[in-house]
């Protein structure tokens, strides 16, 4: 219902800090590695393309959201699958920021 759009909207304007956050302590995450491994210095820029491009997606899929909440009730396919497939490109550039990360401090 009404109550529950409210709701959701106000959760994904919230919710536009902490890409921010998370972009940012993951790039810093990477940016610190080379000092300890030079070699990775290359496996680092990875880690901190993805930790710039996970935030960028995740603003993406909030955009794309409340664009549909918005118009609602009018029903809106191709942006709602947008959303989606933003959803998953984030995932997917999280993970890999996260396995590269791994690599520099674990591996």
């Amino acid at each position: 219902g009404e109550r529950g759009r409210a709701s959701f909207r106000r959760m994904l304007l919230a919710d536009m800090v902490f890409p921010a956050v998370y972009g940012a302590f993951l790039f810093a995450l990477a940016s610190s590695a080379p000092a300890f491994h030079p070699a990775m210095s290359e496996v680092a820029r990875t880690a901190q393309i993805m930790a710039i491009s996970a935030a960028l997606w995740d603003y993406a899929e909030n955009v794309l959201l409340l664009v549909v909440l918005n118009r609602f009730p009018t029903p809106l396919p191709f942006t709602a699958t947008c959303a989606s497939f933003c959803t998953s490109a984030k995932m997917v550039c999280f993970i890999v920021a996260l396995v590269t990360l791994g690599l520099l401090y674990l591996g």
